[in-house]
């Protein structure tokens, strides 16, 4: 007991609550145990880790005055501006039900919408959740809550701007999804410092609204019907990972106005209704691995800065395809390989499949701009894995692929074809005339006869160039027979490139 007023002294009550101060320890003269900081209650090492041996009386009057509180209300319990110590250890509290909870009864407990306001929580804390709300909260350490389904319906963290340790919210029995009963994870308005964790839930909706993550956002092994994740104020989210989920069937997926650095969909069971991305930024990379993705659809997203890794991906299926409505796609550069390594060599996977799929699903919408984008990396994709194959087998499928790239860039540059038809022209027609161009030539070091001897013959010898690369002529005495057969070939080759690269720029 500390020396004080009397007990029976009204005034000697807490500024916050009504509650009697003075009466346990070295506590605060204005404020009782529930309210007080309690900064001089644990010793902090260098590593900043806190030492609560000091106060153990202290912390466990703390928990008694919590649960004589918890037992006063029957639906809902509310604490406020309440300062939280180290969590009681088991040999404090012999009593079952208080290893699990706080609360005197605990299935009773877990009936209660336990609600939290302003409150700081001074150490790492393990909760049992049943119906908890947080708002304006603040965690010096790690949080951790733990989902007993028996008992488990919702999680709201609200206003809580200061996590400054790792967030865990997972399933008590690791490894299985019970069915039995689901939870609902509402967060608001926070900004966490450091890694959030969603594992092993059946997760009956995950509401993120204008928060931040600064580390990552990672869902594992969760059994999934709702995510609704939008930010009006375009908070930034620099890590997502969905991993080996299962988003059930009829299950909605929304994301709306968020920044993302890197987000990863990775070996994720799919059978969702509808998955839709609205007015995403990614900045850093975007990675889909083992997944079906053919119910997905992103509109107005930004991908342009990403790098993106693609594997065993389907962005069609019997379902239907992926909708991509004003995407901007980096470049065919920033898509990685997969580096596979065998018995004899390594192999790197082509992203040929990849881009073939990418331009289905962009010419089935009439996005004939990104369709022809992705046609002409499936090409290159293709010529990668002929340089592996041997010439003996398929050196015309090696010419082919040599000539289309060169000439018109697999038809998405009809410039090229143009630049290739005149410049063969010009030296098929100088091959086929050389001893009149010989002549000429020589002609041209008599300086006292140029106007008269060059610059009449420039003109025949445009026309005559002419008249050798117009399609429809026939060759002429003067012209060499097989180097005009030659080009005739090849212009026929350029000609059809041209024709193919207009039509992919204006088709309909």
């Amino acid at each position: 007991m500390i020396e004080g007023k009397s007990l029976n002294n009204k005034e000697n009550k807490c500024i916050i609550c009504d509650r009697l101060i003075g009466q346990f320890g070295d506590i605060e003269k204005d404020k009782c145990i529930l309210h007080c900081e309690k900064d001089d209650w644990y010793i902090e090492d260098e590593n900043g880790k806190r030492n609560w041996n000091k106060s153990e009386l202290k912390i466990k009057k703390f928990w008694d005055e919590i649960r004589q509180h918890e037992e006063k209300f029957c639906t809902e319990v509310q604490f406020s501006r309440i300062v939280f110590p180290d969590l009681f250890r088991e040999d404090m509290f012999p009593d079952i039900d208080f290893k699990k909870s706080f609360f005197s009864n605990f299935k009773e407990s877990m009936k209660k919408k336990i609600v939290f306001r302003n409150c700081i929580f001074l150490n790492n804390i393990e909760y049992f959740v049943s119906n908890f709300e947080f708002s304006d909260c603040k965690f010096s350490q790690s949080v951790s809550f733990y989902c007993d389904y028996i008992y488990s319906k919702s999680l709201a963290l609200k206003n809580c701007s200061r996590f400054h340790g790792e967030c865990k919210i997972v399933n008590i029995i690791q490894g299985t999804v019970v069915k039995e009963k689901v939870v609902n994870i509402n967060i608001n308005k926070c900004v966490f410092k450091f890694d959030v964790k969603i594992e092993n839930l059946w997760i009956s909706k995950l509401s993120i609204d204008n928060t931040s993550f600064e580390q990552s956002l990672t869902l594992n092994d969760c059994l999934i019907e709702e995510i609704d994740i939008k930010n009006k104020d375009k908070k930034m989210i620099n890590k997502i990972v969905f991993e080996n989920n299962e988003f059930c069937k009829k299950s909605d997926i929304y994301f709306e106005n968020v920044d993302i650095g890197f987000l990863s969909f990775k070996k994720n069971l799919n059978d969702s209704e509808f998955m839709s991305f609205f007015n995403i930024n990614i900045s850093q990379g975007l990675e889909f691995i083992n997944s079906n993705l053919s119910n997905f659809e992103f509109h107005n997203c930004n991908f342009s800065k990403a790098k993106i890794k693609i594997e065993n991906v389907a962005f069609i299926s019997n379902n239907g395809f992926t909708i991509f409505n004003d995407v901007k796609w980096p470049s065919c550069k920033e898509f990685s390989y997969i580096i596979v390594k065998d018995e004899e060599d390594n192999k790197i996977l082509s992203l040929r499949d990849t881009f073939r799929q990418l331009k289905y699903v962009n010419e089935k919408q009439g996005n004939i701009i990104d369709a022809n984008k992705f046609y002409s990396a499936e090409m290159k994709e293709y010529k990668k894995e002929l340089k592996n194959e041997k010439w003996r087998t398929y050196w015309q499928d090696k010419i082919i692929f040599w000539l289309n790239e060169k000439v018109s860039n697999f038809s998405q540059n009809w410039i090229l074809p143009l630049i290739w038809f005149f410049s063969i022209g010009a030296v098929a027609f100088y091959i086929s005339n050389i001893d009149r161009a010989k002549h000429y030539i020589i002609s041209s070091f008599d300086l006292t006869r140029f106007p008269i001897i060059i610059m009449p013959p420039i003109k025949k010898v445009l026309e005559e160039y002419i008249s050798f690369i117009n399609p429809f002529s026939i060759s002429s005495e003067n012209t060499n027979s097989m180097i005009w057969l030659v080009f005739k070939a090849l212009s026929v080759f350029i000609i059809y490139q041209f024709i193919i690269s207009l039509r992919r720029q204006t088709r309909r």
